[in-house]
């Protein structure tokens, strides 16, 4: 299947320029995200595909959605990986950090699931006192 995003998209979006080696991985990464989007909308009961062919403006928000999983992987497999928390304390010369995606795994944040049509919105109640006709 077809990638939502190219290297250029993604080298456009960030600004570099990207050698031949980092293009062939940028190149997996991007079908791996694009097979993720999809396996996520199937999860969800819908077809991505079908969605972006009935309205044509999701295919952009599929490809700003792509790029930015693959931008979260480069950026945490580089040597200075982003922390999402960071702590100091200068007395006893104490530093602790919690990364922001330590694994370098590609995911979907909700925020994103929901600006892809794919969060499923769960509404319910409990009937706590019985049936009301007893």
């Amino acid at each position: 299947m077809e990638s939502f995003a190219t290297v250029e998209n993604l080298a456009a979006y960030t600004g570099k320029v990207y050698t031949e080696d980092e293009k062939g991985r940028i190149t997996g990464l991007l079908e791996d995200a694009s097979s993720y989007i999809r396996a996520k909308a199937i999860v969800s009961g819908k077809d991505i595909d079908a969605m972006i062919s009935e309205n044509p403006g999701l295919s952009s928000i599929a490809k700003m959605v792509s790029i930015n999983m693959v931008v979260r992987v480069l950026e945490s497999s580089t040597e200075s990986m982003l922390l999402s928390q960071e702590s100091q304390t200068a007395g006893s010369y104490t530093w602790s950090g919690t990364y922001a995606n330590p694994g370098a795994k590609l995911y979907l944040s909700n925020a994103e699931l929901r600006d892809l049509g794919l969060l499923k919105q769960k509404a319910g109640f409990t009937e706590m006192y019985g049936d009301s006709n007893d």
